[in-house]
């Protein structure tokens, strides 16, 4: 009989699951159909890729990290070369029977390979879970180490190679893939890591609760500081209202003073001017009063003359008649300058009286003013007066205002700054109490995950125990029959 050879072992195991149609060499698996329904078995239908070797890559960069394939990223099934392939396809066997473990992917391996075939998979899976590193060199050297062990042993074992009938309990790999006895252990301690993890989640839940109504006070909190926010708000508005109010009639106090001011100055002046006019006045008064003094005493030295010259004019015609014409000439020339003098003294009377009546009329105009002015500066005093007093009555009310609105500002600081204390302590509590949430949801998530990997994991062994069931009724009963056909 021909040695065996590593193809021949991986072929042999490939038509062994019955995933696929039967190929007759390694290089037949680039048509992809038994590596798409490996994984179809291996992963979650929610979880295939669309490419078959992104899925296998992944598989085999988690349990193979130092397993390396040139160019994984770009590379094609159909283009890899077929030592590449064989490395891939021992790598899945070894996966599949020793991290999966799923019944359907071991149990046909003891009924249905031939003895040396499952010897050689039992050695090649031994030596590499002695193997320290697993890289590429290190699986061609395993492989041929196991070629060449088997080969040894083939002559010893060539009659139950020869048989092809399937082995049940004398199976090589019966012990090392664990089938099915000892799964039962398995679902037991699945059992139990379900029942802690019900268990941990029922706590995750009941601290997620809390952590719920520590937020919702929180919550509650954080409104009522934002009322109170809004509160001291509405003061600073009112505030900087009565604030503005105040700089407002300050403005118009100021205004009104400067008006104050410029009438007042106006009122001085005035006085003043009235006061000069009035001095000029009693000055234009005593001239008059000298002036009529004067024409009086002129007036009555007139009066004086003209009886005195009377009667020596008529004295001088009744005793010196010859010399009358002379006499009256020198008379007319005397009445003469007097009459002149008299109109000259008039017409100078007049000017006065014109003058002082120019005065008098400038006088009353000045007087009016200054009477019109003292009116108005009564009035605006008054007015002034009232506008103080308002003043004076808004200062008082601004006072008590702003003094009442600071004292509420100042116990709204003191209520906000032990509600900022109270939220700082309450904002660390919740941050340290969102951080454990945060850690319960992932620990809840982890658990969930868990959860659903242990239900699928039960779901699997049970599976897995209908199918040994099954096998086992299978062979019990082929047992049966071969007892019957050996009797």
């Amino acid at each position: 009989m021909e040695n065996l050879t590593w193809e021949d072992i991986l072929v042999d195991w490939v038509n062994c699951l019955k995933l696929s149609k039967p190929i007759q060499k390694l290089d037949d698996l680039k048509d992809g159909l038994f590596l798409s329904n490996l994984q179809k078995v291996i992963k979650k239908s929610s979880e295939i890729e669309s490419d078959v070797l992104t899925c296998l890559f992944e598989i085999l960069n988690q349990y193979y990290p130092n397993f390396i394939i040139n160019n994984k990223a770009y590379v094609h099934l159909s283009d890899l070369p077929l030592n590449d392939v064989s490395l891939i396809t021992s790598l899945l066997l070894h996966y599949t029977c020793i991290h999966d473990r799923r019944d359907v992917l071991t149990s046909p391996l003891c009924h249905n390979l031939k003895q040396n075939t499952q010897k050689c998979i039992r050695t090649f899976l031994e030596k590499i879970q002695e193997a320290k590193k697993l890289g590429n060199g290190e699986l061609i050297n395993i492989i041929e180490s196991c070629i060449k062990e088997v080969n040894k042993k083939t002559e010893a074992c060539q009659w139950l190679s020869m048989t092809g009938s399937p082995i049940s309990k004398e199976s090589p790999l019966q012990d090392i893939l664990q089938t099915p006895t000892i799964k039962e252990n398995r679902l037991l301690r699945k059992d139990k890591e379900i029942t802690r993890l019900k268990t941990e989640l029922e706590l995750a839940q009941e601290e997620k609760e809390s952590a719920e109504e520590d937020l919702k006070l929180q919550i509650e909190k954080n409104k009522k500081l934002e009322s109170l926010e809004q509160i001291v708000e509405q003061c600073d508005k009112e505030n900087r209202e009565l604030e503005e109010e105040r700089d407002a009639e300050k403005v118009q106090v100021k205004t009104l003073e400067s008006q104050c001011k410029m009438w007042l100055e106006k009122f001085i002046e005035t006085d003043g001017k009235l006061q000069y006019l009035t001095d000029i006045s009693k000055q234009q008064e005593i001239k008059y009063e000298s002036l009529q003094n004067h024409c009086a005493e002129l007036e009555a030295l007139l009066d004086e003359l003209k009886p005195k010259s009377h009667n020596e004019s008529y004295t001088e015609e009744s005793f010196q008649i010859p010399t009358n014409i002379n006499r009256r000439s020198r008379n007319f020339e005397r009445y003469s300058c007097e009459d002149l003098a008299h109109s000259v003294v008039d017409v100078q009377l007049k000017e006065v009286q014109k003058e002082n009546e120019g005065l008098k009329m400038v006088l009353t105009k000045k007087e009016e003013e200054a009477n019109q002015l003292k009116d108005d500066m009564f009035r605006i005093s008054e007015q002034s007066d009232e506008i103080r007093k308002k003043l004076e009555e808004n200062k008082k009310q601004t006072s008590e205002m702003i003094s009442k609105l600071t004292e509420e500002k100042n116990m709204l600081n003191e209520k906000l700054s032990a509600i900022e204390e109270e939220k700082n302590v309450v904002s660390k509590f919740l941050d340290l109490n969102n951080e454990e949430l945060q850690k319960v949801i992932q620990e809840k998530e982890v658990i969930l995950e868990a959860l659903e990997m242990s239900n699928k994991e039960v779901g699997k062994v049970i599976r897995e125990k209908q199918e040994v069931t099954e096998q086992l009724m299978q062979e019990k009963n082929w047992c049966n029959r071969a007892t019957y056909e050996s009797l």
